[in-house]
């Protein structure tokens, strides 16, 4: 018996119900969605491959109910009453052409060389006038090694693990400018969480505000910012992916308890004003190697 086809020829994708949209809390939108269309053509003849892929959404194409999402990916199979059933994943930006930084942190111990504790000369290894625990010093004062077996807890030590800290995010984007004004700032710091303008801490941003842990009031001139004015966020690496017409921005940043060296790696967002000169220290501290996080005692005013 031949099948007897009532009511919309299905000529052109039909969508189904059922279809959702899900906001991830940063503002990032994505789509499931569904539609049927005749697996032949307008005159009953049944569709060759490239006719029946004519009628798939494509890469970057709107959708019907929400402009602001576009298709990433889609695929068609042909079912038993012979429509092409096509299923569609849409994704985009529920307000301006950005997400929210989304992003996680993690503590981890480092190892670093043990002549950069905080408690290296009081109790650890002393100096070269006074050296503790068996410790033989260069004739320029700098640490060279534990000598003495008689002291075994620090004959032959040479390193310590301290607390690191370290932050990684991710961002999705319809701006290909933001692409270059990240790209630009990888390798240099940031005393606020934003590189060129663009805010890549988010939430974690309250850990850098002295005794406040409302993130909305972490921003201000300094927030990551440590006493010799040195920033001690650094943007380390990002990578990019394309997914329908939005990019996703994946990036690293480390943190330095001591901050970055100022002249090597300043990148600190120019909205910021700079102290004077005179409120900054001339010399830097120890072995130049800006030390991670816990490589000096925990301070009471909140401050990481």
């Amino acid at each position: 018996m031949a099948r007897v086809s009532k009511g919309n020829s299905l000529n052109s994708p039909v969508l189904q119900p059922g279809w959702t949209i899900e906001d991830d809390g940063f503002g990032l939108l994505t789509c499931s969605a569904t539609f049927k269309a005749a697996h032949g053509t307008s005159t009953g003849t049944p569709a060759t491959g490239s006719q029946a892929l004519a009628k798939t959404p494509k890469r970057g194409d709107a959708f019907e109910q929400d402009a602001r999402l576009k298709c990433h990916r889609s695929s068609s199979v042909l079912d038993s009453n012979g429509l092409q059933v096509i299923s569609c994943d849409y994704v985009g930006i529920a307000n301006g052409s950005s997400t929210a930084p989304n992003v996680s942190g993690r503590f981890s111990s480092n190892q670093e060389p043990i002549s950069t504790h905080p408690f290296f000369t009081k109790v650890i290894g002393g100096s070269k006038a006074a050296p503790l625990n068996g410790a033989v010093f260069n004739d320029d004062g700098s640490f060279k090694r534990f000598a003495d077996p008689n002291f075994d807890q620090f004959y032959g030590v040479t390193s310590y693990l301290s607390c690191g800290f370290g932050i990684t995010g991710v961002i999705y984007t319809s701006d290909n400018g933001v692409v270059t004004k990240l790209k630009d700032m990888i390798g240099t710091t940031s005393g606020t969480g934003y590189w060129n303008g663009i805010d890549l801490v988010g939430q974690v941003g309250f850990l850098g505000a002295t005794g406040n842990k409302n993130p909305a009031a972490a921003w201000s001139a300094g927030a990551w910012v440590t006493e010799r004015e040195d920033d001690q966020l650094l943007l380390s690496g990002m990578a990019l992916e394309f997914y329908g017409s939005i990019i996703k921005l994946s990036y690293d940043i480390m943190f330095s308890q001591d901050g970055w060296n100022y002249t090597i790696y300043n990148g600190r967002d120019p909205r910021n004003v700079k102290p004077p000169a005179s409120n900054r220290k001339s010399s830097w501290k120890g072995s130049n190697v800006p030390k991670t996080l816990g490589s000096q005692a925990w301070k009471g005013s909140g401050n990481l």
